[in-house]
């Protein structure tokens, strides 16, 4: 029989096994022949019957059975009434025994096979040596089914006769002989199934590893286990870590590599952190940072992964897959650049509106304190205190002049007269000045291309321009001196180079003018150089800062762009650019032929909505000779030309008013009367104020502030 070890080694087989006949463990030729051959030893017949009763063999029966028993119906009843009987009262290694209800002896016992009931082997149709056989018996029953008697009774004599002890011993070794066969057959059926399974479990297991390798290749990335130490040594790791970093799969777990060994260092104990809190949590991460590749350099990657516990709440690994995120990390950054650029763009842009207003209310206030002070000046007699103090007020009024002009310039508004400049012809020609005014201890370097072609440019911006450069490269040696190296030439501008520039408008990649000023001063960090061309900012003493946003101003104005170079320490190289043809020349505003006759003074109609610029200049003009029409609207300007048809020789009209502005009232005026000279006022630059309205016969411009003289020195002239 099956021991308990085996029962346990082959307990999935039983179950699988659990409906196996005789049949299926056992050749039913090979135990009819041992049968066969135990028989002719006892000389008892012998019966093989399934546990359903089915007949399986039958070996050496009786004449009594076989002729008479069996060939009744109710003497065969009898006889299957008793084996019933006898498989009821089966017990494991025990024989049952009964005497039919024919009067002879059946023995059986079971024939199991791993605790399986398969069969029931039989030893019957004897009398036991020990007992009287009942032969009235025999005789009654011969009448009773209608046998002939004197065959029976011979068949009843035929009956084996054998002891109690025989009987036992026989059925015993019998069964054991049958189960033997039944129990051998049934390992060699385990041991197929065995095979088979192992056969199934080993094509699973490669079937698996093949099914895990193809999906490990089709992840979009590196998939790893590694342990949870401080090297995260390698287990496993996918191919693709050599397409990411060069670095080949195989030898890396053959070798245990360490994946902290190609984290880059910076970004290390970043990652530690995101691990072990999400360890500790039990819940998954997602990390970004930058791999270090084999042939140097690095890679933008992002790791989702987890930890791995047994039954036991241990940690045993870490896994998880690795993606390659250096586009989308280059894109992050392109987008970041860009909305740096329109931010800066935009504050420049809003810097730019706000400077420019500042500075055209500026000069309306200018033109009431210049013009004020100027009338008085001409009445007060010199070398006194009213001639000194009008005088320091008309000399403070310029220098404020001045400050409107270099914010107009920030705003981009600041050109005055566009013309070809030869930027190293400019740069000669303010040499003297650097060297012996501004900076005379410095030492000035030149490196001037004599190729560069010129720019359509204002020559006296491009030298505040300059100016304030050479300035801001003198103050970086602080209370030391050092060198300043002015370059000219001809660059080829790439895309990156102009994104990361100062500019408000695309430009495209090629070749630009460049103009820079370098020095090895004490450089800039990245907060100044971000914040260099902002309104008064400075390093140095408060009051100053307006320099590079005059300086970014000019170049916005000329349609170019700005490149600085710095770091602390280091120095700085500052470099605007322009194109060759950034801007077209400027045609010059119509100024009537001089005929030689006299002036015609006449009345002059004046044109501003600021009442205390309609003052001064009407007081101008009345000490100037004219007679003077004041309207401080347009609509009231046009009302006095229909008045005055006739009597109007000029018109000064402003540019900037509200509701309707100077150029509205212009066209209006040109609707009226298409000779009448217009002198166009404005605290902007003549080619901003005259841009648009040059269709419309501008007789001249003047730019605000002015003084009283140049007033009427330019009415003269026009009404000549």
């Amino acid at each position: 029989m099956v021991g308990d070890d085996t029962y346990n080694a082959f307990s999935l087989s039983r179950k699988k096994h659990h409906h196996c006949t005789l049949h299926d463990l056992v050749s039913m030729e090979q135990i009819e022949q041992l049968l066969q051959a135990l028989h002719k030893i006892i000389n008892v017949p012998i019966g093989l019957v399934s546990p359903e009763s089915d007949l399986l063999l039958s070996i050496g029966w009786q004449p009594i059975c076989e002729q008479f028993h069996r060939q009744h119906p109710v003497s065969a009843a009898c006889c299957v009434d008793s084996n019933n009987q006898l498989q009821a009262r089966l017990k494991h290694n025990k024989v049952a025994a009964a005497k039919c209800q024919n009067g002879l002896w059946d023995i059986a016992m079971p024939i199991v096979v791993d605790d399986r009931h398969v069969a029931t082997l039989f030893l019957g149709q004897f009398f036991y040596d020990d007992e009287q056989v009942d032969t009235a018996f025999f005789q009654t029953q011969a009448e009773k089914y209608a046998f002939e008697t004197d065959a029976y009774m011979d068949a009843v004599a035929q009956v084996p006769r054998i002891s109690r002890q025989e009987a036992e011993d026989h059925i015993s070794y019998a069964v054991g002989l049958v189960a033997l066969l039944a129990e051998l057959g049934y390992k060699n059926l385990q041991l197929a199934q065995e095979i088979e399974e192992r056969k199934l479990a080993e094509y699973a297991l490669r079937e698996g590893e093949r099914q895990y390798k193809a999906l490990v290749e089709n992840v979009p990335g590196v998939v790893y286990q590694c342990l949870n130490d401080d090297a995260y040594t390698l287990i496993f790791i996918s191919e693709e870590i050599e397409g990411l970093t060069g670095y080949n799969a195989a030898q890396m777990v053959d070798t245990s590599a360490s994946l902290a060994s190609i984290i880059h260092p910076d970004d290390l104990p970043h990652v530690y952190e995101c691990v072990n809190n999400a360890v500790a949590r039990k819940e998954p991460y997602v990390i970004s940072y930058r791999m270090c590749c084999k042939g140097g350099g690095y890679t933008w990657v992002e790791e989702r992964g987890q930890g791995v516990w047994d039954e036991t709440h241990t940690l045993r690994f870490l896994q998880g897959v690795i993606f390659d995120i250096s586009e989308r990390k280059k894109l992050e950054e392109e987008r970041r650049s860009l909305e740096e650029q329109m931010a800066r763009a935009q504050k420049l842009e809003s810097l730019g509106v706000l400077a420019g207003g500042i500075a055209h209310d500026f000069n309306n206030l200018l033109v009431a304190i210049l013009g004020h002070a100027d009338l008085i000046f001409e009445e007060a007699a010199p070398n006194t205190n009213t001639y000194d103090s009008v005088n320091a007020i008309i000399q403070a009024a310029q220098r404020a002049t001045n400050l409107t002009r270099q914010m107009l310039a920030y705003s981009g508004k600041g050109h005055f007269m566009v013309e070809p400049v030869n930027l190293s012809a400019l740069v000669r020609d303010l040499a003297p000045l650097f060297e012996n005014s501004i900076a005379p201890a410095c030492r000035f370097q030149y490196e001037l291309s004599d190729d560069a072609p010129p720019i359509y440019a204002d020559a006296q911006q491009l030298k505040q321009l300059l100016t304030n450069l050479v300035t801001n490269a003198v103050e970086s040696y602080e209370e030391n001196v050092g060198a300043v190296t002015i370059r000219t030439g001809v660059a080829h501008c790439d895309v990156n180079f102009i994104e990361n520039a100062y500019h408000n408008e695309q430009h495209p990649a090629g070749e630009y003018v460049y103009l820079e000023v370098a020095d090895e001063g004490c450089g800039m960090c990245e907060e100044t150089r971000r914040r260099l061309c902002d309104p008064f900012f400075t390093t140095k003493f408060t009051g100053r800062g307006l320099g590079m946003a005059a300086v970014l101003g000019i170049v916005r104005g000329h349609k170019g762009f700005m490149a600085v170079d710095s770091a602390p320490g280091k120095g700085s190289a500052v470099r605007v650019l322009f194109s060759a043809f950034a801007a077209e020349r400027s045609a010059p505003a119509s100024t009537p032929k001089q005929t030689g006759k006299k002036p015609r003074y006449g009345r002059i109609l004046l044109v501003d909505d600021e009442i205390i610029v309609r003052n001064v200049v009407q007081k101008m003009l009345e000490r100037g000779g004219f007679e003077v029409l004041v309207a401080q609207s347009g609509w009231e300007a046009l009302q006095l030309l229909d008045d005055h048809r006739e009597d109007i020789a000029c018109i000064l009209l402003d540019l900037t008013m509200p509701n309707m502005d100077g150029a509205k009232t212009l066209q209006a005026i040109r609707e009226k009367n298409k000779r009448i000279p217009v002198i166009l006022s404005s605290g902007y630059s003549e080619e901003e104020a005259t841009s648009r309205l040059r269709k419309h016969q501008i007789a001249a411009f003047l730019q605000k502030p002015y003084k009283a003289s140049t007033l009427v020195r330019l009415l003269q002239r026009v009404l000549q």
